[in-house]
């Protein structure tokens, strides 16, 4: 089975969204107004592709790796597979590349990193892949995220259906969760802690644009619901609290003046509007609330209390205004605020909580959806110079404070995941993880750090035989 879209029916989503706020052709024209960069530097440095798929159980270890680390952490980030077009080439369009480190019993098992043997990529790979008219769900380069749940590993990207692996990063194919899944799958799907319930929402080019789906532990899929949107945004994250899903409809829209290009067929188009939306998770209507204009990428929790959301995100100012080509834009710094949803009032209070440029918000996920006390995120991780060591952040919603753990000078880390400690049960009692490119070997490394001892020595250092490059996101596979 395969679901699609026609060119009709894409182009006739571009004009809906253009329509509803009165500002049709407008989006055409900031498109025509912007030009790429003489070089692309989502080309070089760590930016730059790795060509080879390696295996290796010959891993040298600094320190000693925690024997209650049992699993595999897995990153996925896009790598592009053969030649590209430098001046069209947009970072968030290369083909998802699977990078896992296993550890076992104190001692780092393997590295491998495996392309996602995507439809996208076999064709690039010369074999014959027929492609239905229109939005083919299964042609999507997996390249964003990677989870577990239900007993399936799943590599994730916002644009289409998402590919089964396999513990050691071999692609299965596509999964549709039995033919159910008639949209797009988000990146960013949410586990409730409480209840081992999967939540997620998949997007359609036409209204009512998204919906909101469920799946019980074991992976089989309840209610699926209309989420309503005004039109065909670029949501790319959203939140769970524990009676609610939280929605961002925000001003980077789809444009039919994109689909036949190589870049990501959104823009910036700030007549727009933004809003923020509020659906029962058990089912019902889902409340719009009017908010400035900016954008989000990534969230880093929410919670309820009584009658009030409180929702921790990361902002942007705007995106995709003037870059083709990769999320980083001049004087567009991400920066964390808070939104505070008053649902009986009816109002939204937007507060800034720090003024550092930070990306790639995480905490305990034990605490998702509830209230945390500790937040991690990677600073600087876009920007501008493109240059520039990448420290992680440590924030402390208790006390205010923010500490910053550096890995050394010409060492920049990616996302870091957080594991709790074999029996914990306090939120910052276990380990940090993330790959540290250091740029004097040109090769990358993965840092155990204890979360109590932020600011300390790591725990261990797993040195890996290539880079990791700047990707997207990962997560720790227990077991």
């Amino acid at each position: 089975m395969s679901v699609h879209f026609t060119r009709r029916q894409i182009l006739k989503a571009a004009l809906a969204t253009t329509t509803l706020t009165g500002i049709a052709g407008s989006l055409l024209k900031q498109v025509h107004a912007m030009e790429p960069p003489a070089a692309n530097p989502y080309l070089t440095g760590n930016y730059a592709p790795v060509t080879k798929e390696l295996a290796t159980t010959d891993l040298q270890v600094t320190g000693q790796i925690p024997s209650d680390l049992i699993g595999t952490l897995i990153r996925n980030g896009p790598n592009p597979y053969g030649e590209v077009k430098a001046e069209s080439h947009h970072w968030f369009t290369g083909d998802g590349m699977l990078h896992g480190i296993r550890l076992e019993e104190g001692q780092a098992k393997w590295y491998r990193n495996r392309w996602v043997n995507t439809h996208e990529l076999r064709r690039k790979r010369g074999e014959a892949m027929e492609q239905t008219p229109g939005w083919d769900l299964r042609f999507n380069p997996a390249n964003t995220n990677l989870m577990e749940h239900g007993g399936r590993i799943l590599a994730l990207c916002d644009g289409g259906w998402p590919y089964e692996i396999s513990p050691e990063l071999d692609t299965v194919g596509v999964f549709t969760y039995g033919d159910q899944l008639k949209t797009s799958m988000t990146a960013h799907p949410k586990i409730d802690p409480r209840t081992g319930e999967l939540c997620f929402f998949g997007a359609l080019p036409f209204p009512p644009f998204f919906y909101f789906y469920t799946a019980n532990p074991t992976g089989e899929l309840g209610a699926i619901l209309p989420v309503n949107a005004q039109g065909f945004s670029m949501m790319h994250d959203f939140q769970i609290t524990e009676h609610f899903a939280l929605f961002m409809d925000l001003p980077v829209v789809f444009d039919a003046g994109y689909v036949e290009k190589q870049t990501i067929p959104f823009v910036w188009n700030e007549g727009y509007g933004a809003r923020l939306g509020v659906m029962p998770r058990a089912g019902g209507e889902t409340r719009w609330f009017e908010i400035p204009p900016c954008y989000v990428f990534h969230t880093l929790n929410a919670w309820e209390d009584g009658d009030i959301i409180i929702w921790d995100v990361v902002r942007y100012p705007r995106m995709f205004a003037t870059s083709v080509i990769g999320p980083i834009e001049e004087n567009n710094t991400p920066i964390l605020w808070r939104w505070t949803i008053d649902l009986k009032a009816g109002t939204v209070k937007e507060e800034q909580l720090d003024d550092r440029s930070i990306e790639f918000p995480r905490t305990d996920p034990r605490v998702l959806g509830l209230p945390h006390r500790y937040g991690y995120a990677i600073a600087e991780a876009f920007n501008e110079s493109f240059a520039g060591d990448r420290s992680l952040l440590k924030y402390d919603r208790e006390t205010g404070a923010c500490s910053e753990h550096s890995y050394g000078t010409g060492r920049s880390s990616d996302e870091a995941v957080f594991v709790p400690r074999e029996g914990s049960t306090t939120e910052d009692d276990g380990y940090l993880l993330s790959t540290v490119y250091d740029k004097a070997t040109d090769k990358s490394d993965l840092v155990i750090l204890h979360a109590q001892d932020f600011t300390g020595e790591a725990v261990a250092t797993i040195h890996l035989p290539q880079r990791v490059p700047y990707g997207f996101h990962g997560n720790w596979i227990a077991g």
